[in-house]
């Protein structure tokens, strides 16, 4: 019936397993989500919601990537959390946390905060895309072929403020363009 779920599983679970479990041991596409409405361009949604009682900042709600290791061992890979970084109502605002496995932990990657700003080794950036690491570098930009140059244009929106840093196979360029 239109405007009504056509299937509802509903459980307490017990907190460590899955309410639904779905295995298909033939196909690799255990689950498709599919949506055939194209009224206003609507598409199709998969809605992951926390539903806590008492929301907070430390709530989230995330995807997991699991497979076994080279023991057999169920392994998480990856993950994505949507977490708060706002809950007071009508200010809501949101973040996307990527986390990836190293040497066996899973540690946060990358973060899209509340304003759009992009960290990279960094849970708090402080600008449109900050970059934060140790003692590597930090940015690295090559070119796709060995007849390129390699350049970066720094551009303050004005005709007369644009800059390009770039070198070639010999030189090292800082011009005003």
């Amino acid at each position: 019936k239109s405007g009504h779920s056509v299937a509802l599983i509903s459980g307490s679970g017990n907190g460590s397993s899955p309410v639904c479990h779905i295995i298909d041991s033939n196909d690799q596409q255990a689950l498709l989500v599919e949506g055939t409405d194209t009224t206003d361009d609507k598409g199709v949604g998969v809605y992951i919601y926390h539903n806590d009682a008492s929301p907070s900042t430390s709530n989230r709600s995330f995807l997991i990537f699991q497979a076994n290791d080279a023991g057999g061992n169920k392994t998480t890979y990856s993950q994505i959390r949507g977490g708060i970084d706002v809950n007071t109502d009508t200010s809501e605002g949101g973040n996307l946390q990527f986390y990836t496995s190293q040497a066996g932990t899973l540690t946060e990657q990358m973060r899209i905060d509340d304003a759009g700003n992009v960290g990279i080794g960094t849970t708090s950036p402080a600008s449109m895309l900050h970059v934060s690491g140790g003692n590597a570098n930090q940015l690295r930009l090559t070119a796709g072929n060995t007849a390129w140059d390699v350049r970066m244009c720094l551009d303050a929106m004005n005709a007369n403020r644009e800059w390009e840093v770039g070198a070639d196979n010999t030189t090292f360029n800082i011009a005003n363009t």
